[in-house]
């Protein structure tokens, strides 16, 4: 109960009842703002659904930056693995010497060959 429920407007001058009115009027007002609220489904869905939609773009923006970052990473780990391997004891030797890589290729080549003709003849 309200503590305008116990009072006795007799005793109670015509401003103090028009304010106790206003309050009343004020009260009734939000309460009733309140159960329209709780009754418009419709519009409860609506802020719902942009609530899930915006948290879902957040998290598909967050996502995409994790993923370049990582591809970032790994390109960057690409790079490092290739200088290396570009300075090898072996790559050198073998821009010294180029007549060595070109022999081993044709040997492999050769023996692709080979094997490809000796199945087809069986």
């Amino acid at each position: 109960m309200n503590d305008h429920d116990n009072i006795d407007p007799s005793n109670m001058s015509r401003a103090d009842i028009e304010a106790d009115i206003e309050e009343a009027r004020e009260e009734l007002e939000a309460t009733i703002t309140a159960l329209g609220d709780k009754l418009d489904v419709k519009g409860r869905m609506k802020s719902s659904a942009q609530d899930v939609k915006a948290n879902t773009l957040a998290g598909v923006e967050q996502a995409k930056l994790n993923t370049l970052a990582g591809v970032d990473q790994a390109a960057q780990a690409v790079k490092d693995r290739a200088a290396q391997v570009g300075n090898s004891d072996a790559v050198s030797a073998a821009r010294a010497n180029p007549v060595v890589p070109v022999a081993i290729v044709a040997a492999v080549t050769a023996a692709v060959v080979g094997i490809v003709v000796w199945r087809r003849s069986r």
